[in-house]
């Protein structure tokens, strides 16, 4: 009648999930985000595109945007590597002294 337990850790079978979310707090933030990262690269292009700024009126609104998506991709880059770092605290390294 019954059926198998769940195999979860406690803390997995004990979140809160609405409407099949796990953490509902944690994706409205992410979309959130992700809607303002959108908006706010959308009216920089816009504002470059114009020329109204200095950069973009001295040169090519094309060779800013080109810039402007660098830099964005670049940042994006350097934040999953500093995540990472903060990840690596917590592991004993002495696991790796040997392979690495």
């Amino acid at each position: 009648m019954g059926g198998p337990l769940p195999t979860g850790s406690s803390a997995e079978s004990s979140s809160t999930t609405v409407c099949g979310i796990k953490n509902p707090g944690k994706t409205f933030k992410s979309i959130y985000s992700t809607i303002l990262l959108i908006f706010c690269t959308i009216i920089v292009m816009a504002v470059i595109i114009d020329g109204n700024t200095k950069i973009a009126s001295e040169t090519h609104p094309g060779a800013c945007i080109v810039i402007l998506w660098a830099a964005l991709i670049w940042l994006s880059m350097v934040e999953g590597g500093q995540a990472s770092l903060v990840g690596l605290p917590p592991v004993d390294m002495s696991l790796y002294e040997d392979s690495h």
